[in-house]
This record gives C-alpha cells, structure tokens and sequence, in this order.
C-alpha cells in the first residue's frame, strides 16, 4: 500500500514539474500597451465614470496617431478589451480596423479586470458586483459614447460587438431611438436576441439554478475574472485538455490552428463580471422567448430604465444601420439564435447578414480563418459613406 502511494506521489510531482516547465508566449506578461507596441502599435488609457459611480477604462488603439472614423469594440460576458487583439493565428481584428482606416477604442464593461473602480463603492463589498447587462447597456454604454465623441469631435461612429457585447449594442439602440444620430452602423458578432435554444453542456452548467445556488451561499459575486499561469502551462503541457475544456468555445481543429496557442488563451480571456449578470443570462438557456431587460424591481426599474417595468426589447425599433454575423459551429449562440435576431430586425436597415460562416463562438476572435473580416470593414466603408 504504501509504495503505491509513494508512486502516486512521485508521478504527480513528475507532472507538476513537467507543467511548471512548460514556456508561454511572451505576449500572456505584457499590458495592452505593450502588446500593440510590439506589433507597431500604439494604445492610450481612457478613464471613464459612468452615471452610477463605475470607474471605466477604455483603450485607444492606433498606428503613429489616431485617424478616421472612431470604432468601438464591444468584449462577451466574462471578457475583456484584449480580445480583440491577442490572436496569434493571424493579424487580430482590432489590428485590422487600424490598417483599414479607422480610429479604434476597445470598451472594458464595470467588472472586469480594466474596470474594477467606484466613486464609492469597494470592489469586494457585494453593493459592488450589483448589477447585470441592463445597467451596462445603460451606463457603460452611454458613457464611452459620450466621452469619444467629446474627445474625437466626430458625430458619427460604428459600434461592433462580440456575443455579450453585440447583444448589448443592439438593446441599447432598440431602447435609446436618440442614438441614431451618433451611430453609422452597429455590428453584432455571434450575437443573441435573448436566446439560447440550444446550450452546449458547460453553458448548462454555468447557467444551471444549483450553481448559482452555490455561488450565492459562498458569498461569490464575480465569476470569471481569475487569471492561472498554471492553468495556461497545463494546457500548453497537455494540448489535448485545452482542445477538451476549450470545445465549445473554441475547437481549434475546425481551423487547423495551433492547439499550443490554447495555454496563451486560458490566461488571456478571462475577464470577469458579476454573478448577477450570469443569472440573467441564465434565463435564456433552453428558450425562445422575447428579450426583456433585467427586472429589478419598480424602484430600481425606474430608476435605470425610466418605467417601473422592465422593458421589453423591440429590435424592430433599432434605426441605425446594421450587420449581423454568426457562426455555423458556434455551441454558444447557435445558427438559429442568430438567425432569430436577424428576424426581428428591421430589414430596410440590415447592410448585411451571414450566420453561416466556418467558425464557432471564440473563433471570431481566435482562428486563423478571418475571412470575415474583409466583410465587415466592407460594411463600415459603405456606412461611413451614406
């Protein structure tokens, strides 16, 4: 009995080397900043307060100096602006939109690891982590728009959001009609109308009542916001775990990309955000059903949304121009959740729509099959010259 237990211990230290000696990119140690000054970049902090108190930071990305039209980037639930430009499979979007011409911000929602500040309120006190997608389409939103368009002298700019992000561009417009004269053109990227028909196994898991039950009797408010080095050389030490846990985000031999890259992912996409904002998605698993905003009550209700009812989203009242792009192998938003938001848009408006494209959820952000990109900077050129 006890050699077994001598080499059991003696393979787990074997393997705990072996992983710890594991090398990641030297990319997963650098800031935004530095991360676009090695690719010939330039990025600058942006401080933003929104109406409620949260503390903002948004980062403006350019090449010798900003220039053309101002393009805001949206990140998905539990991300963080570095999505945008830590692809190491080809030249990331946000890249892309700078060599095409255009002035980048990339937008870090209230919680995340880039903006975890209040005026009063401390970030371990639960007061804190009190909100969810509403109050973000609400304050974090209308904030970032006002504060670019103070600093950039343009009226109009393109909003392009991811999953979490598209949805959240989208809403806001449906229920602010006064933004269809800053906005040429809003871009949703494996977006959703409030749906999720059909979920793959972790989103059923993230999103089911007992572990949010957990959470709740834990005291734990965010979620997804940890960062692990170890996490990141286990996988780059065991690649096939990685493709194992990364699947139905992102199945990195849809693409042929590198399953080494996997590692640099795991420490570079977690974000964070509120479990509260969690619970309201959680909502949508399994359902095809109208999107509402979260319901907080008549006081907090009226407060946020101006009606002691949570409103209803009516994505056939969104004026501005828009793009909707979706994924054939996406298990986070599927074919039909796409296509059920391209549905309730008011067609005279739609530039343009794909759900098809040979790419899964993170793929967008990740794979090194970035065909679509071509198309979406087609759709701001012709936006930006209507």
């Amino acid at each position: 009995m006890w050699l077994r237990a001598v080499v059991v211990i003696f393979v787990a230290v074997v393997v705990q080397f072996y992983v710890l000696m594991q090398k990641l990119p030297p990319e997963t140690y650098m800031s935004i900043q530095k991360m676009c000054e090695n690719q010939g970049y330039n990025a600058t902090d942006h401080t933003v307060v929104t109406q409620d108190g949260y503390i903002l930071t948004m980062f403006r990305i350019f090449k010798n100096k900003p220039k053309g039209h101002p393009v805001l980037l949206l990140h998905s639930i539990g991300g963080s602006a570095e999505s945008f430009i830590i692809n190491l499979s080809t030249h990331p979007l946000g890249y892309k939109l700078i060599d095409a011409g255009y002035d980048v911000w990339l937008l870090n929602n209230r919680g995340n690891i880039y903006s975890q500040g209040h005026l009063k309120l401390n970030p371990l006190s639960k007061e804190f982590w009190d909100w969810d997608c509403g109050e973000m389409a609400k304050y974090d939103l209308d904030s970032s728009i006002n504060y670019i368009k103070k600093l950039t002298k343009k009226q109009k700019f393109a909003m392009v959001g991811h999953s979490q992000g598209g949805s959240m561009i989208l809403g806001a417009l449906a229920l602010n009609p006064e933004y269809e004269d800053n906005v040429s053109v809003a871009i949703s990227i494996a977006g959703t109308a409030g749906t999720l028909s059909k979920p793959s196994f972790r989103m059923k898991i993230i999103t089911s009542n007992i572990l949010q039950k957990i959470l709740e009797l834990c005291k734990v408010y965010s979620i997804f916001g940890s960062r692990s080095e170890f996490t990141g050389k286990l996988y780059t030490a065991f690649p096939w775990l990685g493709a194992f846990v990364f699947n139905d985000r992102y199945d990195v031999y849809l693409n042929n990309d590198e399953v080494k890259h996997l590692g640099y992912y795991a420490v570079k996409t977690p974000g964070g955000t509120s479990v509260k904002n969690l619970q309201f998605f959680s909502r949508f698993s399994n359902k095809l059903e109208r999107f509402r905003m979260p319901d907080k009550g008549p006081e907090k209700n009226l407060k946020v949304y101006g009606n002691e009812t949570a409103p209803l989203v009516d994505y056939s009242k969104v004026k501005p121009k828009t793009a909707v792009f979706g994924g054939l192998y996406d298990q986070i938003i599927r074919f039909e959740d796409v296509q059920n938001l391209y549905d309730q848009l008011p067609k005279d408006n739609v530039l343009f729509y794909k759900g098809d494209y040979h790419l899964d959820h993170n793929g967008f952000l990740l794979s090194s099959n970035d065909g679509y990109i071509n198309d979406l900077i087609v759709i701001l050129h012709k936006a930006f010259q209507d």
